[in-house]
C-alpha cells in the first residue's frame, strides 16, 4: 500500500477505538490552577497571539477571530465527547450504568477548567468586538500594518506584495497607451512619493523638491 492508503487503513481502524477520543478527553480533563496553566488553556493563548511582520513585539488576533476559534475548538471538544460516548457504551452491562457514567461524565466536562476557560475567552471576545465599531470605512494599524476598508481587512504581507504587482501591470499597459516621449511625465505623475497640486489654472508635481509646471512640461514634448 502507498502512503496515502496506509493513512486510509490506519485512520479506519483507529476511529473504532477509543484512543483518540481517550487522549482528547484526558486534555480537556486536565487539572489546572491559577499559578499553572493545562495545555488547553495555553493553547487557547497561543492561537490567539500573532507575530507583527518586521517588529520585535507580538499582539492579539482581531477578537471576532479569537471567537469563532474558541468556537470551533469547542465543538470539536464535543465531539470528541459523544466519540468517548458511543465507543464506551458496550463497557457497562447495564443500560442504568451505562446512564449513570455518562451523566457524571457529561456533568464533570460541563464544570471543568478547559471548557470554563474555553466560554470566557468567547465571552471576552464578543464583549471587546461589540464595543468595537461594526464598520469602518477607512482605516490603518500602523503597529501591524494591517489596512481595514469597508469592514474588510487586508493584512501587510497581502498588501505589500499586491499593490507593487498592481502597480506593474497598470504600468504596463498605460504607458503603451501613450507615446514614448510622455512616458517620464506619466510615472512621475503616478509615483506617490511626489506631491500633485492642481489649481484653477495649472498644475505643478512636486518631485524631490523641485516644482515642475505640467502644462509647460507638456509644452516641451508637443
Amino acid at each position: 500500500m502507498d502512503e496515502h492508503q496506509l493513512a486510509s487503513e490506519a485512520a479506519t481502524r483507529l476511529i473504532d477505538t477509543n484512543a483518540i477520543y481517550g487522549m482528547m478527553l484526558s486534555i480537556l480533563l486536565e487539572q489546572s490552577d491559577r499559578l499553572k496553566p493545562n495545555t488547553l488553556q495555553l493553547f487557547l493563548v497561543g492561537r490567539s497571539i500573532k507575530s507583527v511582520q518586521n517588529s520585535t513585539h507580538l499582539d492579539f488576533y482581531q477578537s471576532n477571530l479569537i471567537s469563532k476559534r474558541c468556537n470551533t475548538l469547542l465543538r470539536l471538544m464535543r465531539h470528541f465527547v459523544c466519540g468517548h460516548i458511543v465507543n464506551s457504551a458496550t463497557q457497562h452491562p447495564t443500560e442504568s450504568s451505562f446512564a449513570t457514567a455518562t451523566f457524571l461524565l457529561i456533568k464533570t466536562i460541563q464544570t471543568c477548567t478547559s471548557v470554563d476557560a474555553t466560554c470566557r475567552a468567547i465571552r471576552m471576545a464578543k464583549e471587546i468586538d461589540s464595543k468595537s465599531p461594526s464598520k469602518v470605512k477607512k482605516a490603518f494599524d500602523p503597529d501591524t500594518g494591517e489596512v481595514m476598508v469597508e469592514g474588510l481587512n487586508i493584512e501587510r504581507n497581502v498588501w505589500q506584495v499586491a499593490i507593487p504587482e498592481m502597480a506593474k501591470k497598470m504600468k504596463q499597459y498605460l504607458l503603451s497607451l501613450f507615446h514614448v516621449e510622455c512616458h517620464g511625465l506619466i510615472l512621475t505623475i503616478l509615483d506617490t512619493r511626489n506631491k500633485l497640486v492642481i489649481s484653477v489654472d495649472e498644475c505643478y508635481v512636486y518631485k524631490k523638491g523641485e516644482c515642475h509646471c505640467l502644462l509647460s512640461w507638456i509644452a516641451t514634448l508637443e
